[in-house]
């Protein structure tokens, strides 16, 4: 899979992008490799237009969804095909699961919550560690359900992962891919106009901000795995509390918001300006042209 994105086009032509592929194909030639032309395609992400690239007069076709190593990549930058194969994979599983696992009577609910968070979460979360994921993504948990299994909810569970792949790649050495990724900047390049999308950097401070973690000073907490551990699970707990509390708050104000009741008015009144009478309930035309007395 090729991928030709904003820093990639900034500082390479088409044509530079071109004589790579060549490289890159009469070295695997050297070597007695043979490239797989139909399962090699280009996507090009957040640009306009996607260079046209060619393997030994073979055209690379252009697709905008492509699945590498098990997660679903966009060009367009967005999760939301991504969330969807994984939500309906894990219903599958789910359903998979109905009759050895949530129907089986012999089954506790301590070993039903087990199989549940080793065959469905890992499923519905596989590579959640890099996701960056937005309100609009998010819903509403039933946290009753989640209080009575004994398990947090899945925007927790998300947090807790999102941190602890961050911490595992602070620790990395200098020189590994992930790790120049997440401390590199681009020196070349403009972002568009308007409130720029969350980055992954932006998500990682969020939670650590939500969970009471500093983030000036978490990766000398990330350098000792086990203290790192430890800060992270209990900063998660809290940020769960906080979210509830925060739920609960607000169904308390939603409840207690007084109704307005709309005017009460006569079976019929007649109005001046258009000289035609309204019905009981129309309360829109009485607050616009309400009778006057005589």
């Amino acid at each position: 899979m090729l991928f030709a994105d904003d820093a990639a086009l900034i500082s390479h032509s088409e044509e530079a992008l071109q004589r790579l592929i060549n490289c890159f194909a009469l070295a695997c030639r050297d070597f007695g490799l043979t490239i797989s032309l139909k399962k090699t395609n280009i996507m090009g992400q957040d640009v306009s237009n996607v260079p046209s690239i060619c393997i030994e007069d073979y055209a690379l076709e252009v697709v905008e969804n492509f699945t590498y190593l098990g997660s679903t990549i966009s060009s367009n930058l967005s999760l939301d095909g991504e969330l969807n194969i994984r939500i309906g994979k894990a219903a599958t599983m789910m359903a998979q699961l109905s009759k050895r696992a949530w129907e089986n009577t012999m089954l506790t609910t301590n070993t039903k919550m087990r199989v549940y968070q080793a065959c469905v979460l890992s499923t519905l979360l596989y590579g959640s560690e890099s996701w960056t994921p937005y309100t609009s993504q998010d819903r509403i948990p039933n946290k009753d359900v989640f209080k009575q299994a004994g398990i947090p909810n899945l925007f927790a569970i998300l947090t807790q992962r999102c941190l602890r792949w961050l911490g595992h790649v602070s620790r990395m050495e200098d020189g590994r891919i992930p790790r120049d990724i997440l401390y590199e900047e681009l020196t070349t390049g403009t972002r568009p106009v308007g409130r720029p999308f969350l980055r992954y950097k932006d998500v990682c401070k969020r939670d650590m901000k939500a969970s009471d973690i500093n983030p000036t000073s978490w990766e000398a907490l990330a350098a000792d795995h086990s203290k790192w551990r430890q800060v992270m699970k209990t900063g998660m707990l809290r940020s769960d509390q906080k979210r509830v509390e925060q739920w609960e708050e607000k169904r308390k104000r939603r409840r207690q918001k007084p109704t307005s009741t709309p005017p009460q008015l006569n079976s019929t009144f007649t109005c001046k300006k258009t000289a035609t009478s309204s019905r009981i309930g129309l309360y829109s035309h009485s607050r616009c042209c309400s009778p006057n007395p005589d």
